[in-house]
């Protein structure tokens, strides 16, 4: 016989023996177990390593050219808002407050007086005794007057301003985390006193994959810290700009009172949509997806974006008591006859009957 021949011979005996494989595997009953779907899916959780930061950080500086003469504060200090920080030399303010308060006085005095003298040139005039001349000199010299006293009041205020900035004290609840100066230092406008990190409004910030974010849409997690008990934590906002290398997005929490600023934790996030177990997952056909009894047969519905040893999303419109096979599932093909174990098979009439 002729190679070609006999190679053809072979090749054909193969072909009918994968043939017969194939209709043996399809047409074979196998016994299987399942599950409703609303058994086996669950709220899968993932956990981020995140910080608590402080909402605010401020240098707090001089608004004056002052000798620093009290600095009661201490590095690490907890202080509340309103409390003094330092103290400035306020003599010379004070002593300018004082003057202008006697130029005013001076001025006033000159005031009255102008007026006096404007009103019995008003007087002559309309008894024509007094020129034109001499009422406008009179009515411009009251104006004058009464311009520097509104000047002197500018500087008044001005001068009690400066004597408030003399007293320094914290804009917001803090800890002092640096001090830049000391009493009896000349301080200049601008320089600097004290670093302050503010202690309310604590958040927790979180570094997530986009892809996390987007499948959890969700308002609140779950913050662990060592040898303390996990409690639940407010979203408050999440930043519009994504890491175009890492694909990754910050997200903030409230954190919670009494925990300190630079904490690291675990924040626990849990999806809020159904995931199946990568156990119950198979592979046909390039895809992976479940198998389901129905009818006595197993049918593979495709699980979309599913990934290999991952828990997956169910679609939402998969019915909760789908009949999920969860044994035997490896050696099914679609379409494939299929037996119930008898502890099952109560179960899947009832399913089916509804």
């Amino acid at each position: 016989m002729p190679l070609i021949s006999y190679i053809k011979l072979i090749f054909t005996v193969l072909l009918l023996s994968i043939s017969q494989i194939s209709f043996a595997l399809t047409t074979q009953t196998l016994t299987v177990h399942y599950s409703p779907l609303n058994k086996l899916t669950y709220l899968p959780q993932h956990s981020f390593s995140a910080s608590i930061i402080a909402h605010s950080e401020s240098n707090i500086s001089s608004e004056l050219n002052a000798r620093l003469i009290n600095l009661p504060i201490r590095l690490g200090q907890n202080i509340k808002k309103g409390e003094l920080l330092a103290k400035l030399d306020c003599h010379d303010f004070k002593d300018k407050l004082k003057l202008n308060k006697s130029l005013q006085k001076q001025a006033q005095a000159k005031l009255n007086l102008a007026k006096l003298q404007l009103k019995r040139f008003q007087s002559l005039g309309s008894a024509k005794h007094a020129a034109t001349r001499q009422v406008d000199e009179a009515l411009s010299h009251k104006l004058s007057i009464e311009a520097k006293i509104e000047g002197l009041k500018v500087k008044a205020n001005m001068a009690k301003r400066a004597i408030q900035r003399c007293t320094i004290t914290a804009p917001f609840d803090a800890v002092i985390t640096k001090i830049y100066t000391g009493e009896g230092q000349w301080m200049s406008v601008g320089s600097l006193v004290a670093n302050l990190v503010k202690t309310n409004d604590a958040e927790i910030v979180v570094n997530l994959p986009f892809s996390k974010v987007q499948a959890w849409q969700g308002k609140l997690a779950t913050w662990q810290t060592k040898n303390q008990p996990a409690v639940k934590v407010e979203k408050i906002r999440q930043s519009g700009v994504i890491n175009p290398q890492q694909r990754m997005v910050n997200i903030w929490f409230k954190a919670p009172k009494n925990n300190p600023i630079g904490l690291h934790g675990t924040l626990l996030i849990e999806m809020n949509q159904p995931h199946i177990s990568p156990a119950y997952i198979v592979t046909r056909k390039g895809k992976l997806g479940v198998f389901v009894a129905e009818n006595n047969k197993a049918k593979f519905y495709p699980l979309p974006n599913a990934q290999i040893g991952r828990p997956a999303l169910v679609p939402s419109y998969w019915h909760s008591k789908l009949a999920i096979i969860i044994k035997g599932q490896q050696r099914l093909q679609n379409g494939m006859a299929i037996n119930i174990e008898p502890w099952a098979e109560n179960l899947n009439k009832e399913y089916y009957s509804r």
